[in-house]
């Protein structure tokens, strides 16, 4: 999973699934705001959450999975109700001010050299619903963006 950050305002999705996690799927999406119908579209395509990780990174943020609601609207963290976005903002890791928004997760990645990820990609209304066969499938996959990336610090929540 990947994405191609521009030079404009827009931000460019790009997803592309490789045999190792069970054939291909391409999909494109265009989002300017939080949870547009490109960004839902993208998501019912994919059911997955995009990664926002690039070479840059110095710290690499790892969930369990996706929530729905995070699909939905193209970003981790993305329920209202979630505390991330408090704790980030009280905290002296970026040095300014992130509402929660796809735009945030950019500046985050591109700005304080945060990427965030999951163990696995497969998007659950809870932990609970996941199986082994699911750590089993994208532990490996975590593992090479791991090393692929190089965080020095990769914070699992």
């Amino acid at each position: 999973i990947a994405y191609d950050l521009g030079p404009t305002d827009e931000f460019m999705i790009n997803v592309s699934l490789t045999t190792s996690v069970g054939g291909y799927q391409h999909a494109i999406a265009q989002h300017s705001g939080p949870c547009t119908r490109a960004v839902i579209r993208f998501a019912h395509f994919t059911s997955m959450l995009p990664d926002f990780i690039n070479q840059k990174i110095i710290i690499l943020s790892v969930g369990l999975n996706p929530s729905p609601n995070s699909v939905r609207c193209g970003y981790p963290f993305a329920t209202p109700q979630n505390r991330f976005w408090r704790a980030l903002n009280q905290s002296k890791l970026v040095n300014k001010f992130y509402p929660p928004s796809v735009e945030s997760m950019r500046s985050l990645l591109v700005d304080e050299h945060i990427g965030f990820t999951d163990v696995v990609k497969r998007t659950t209304a809870g932990a609970s619903d996941l199986r082994a066969k699911d750590y089993r499938k994208w532990a490996p996959v975590l593992h090479t963006k791991i090393e692929t990336f190089v965080p020095q610090i990769v914070w699992f929540h």
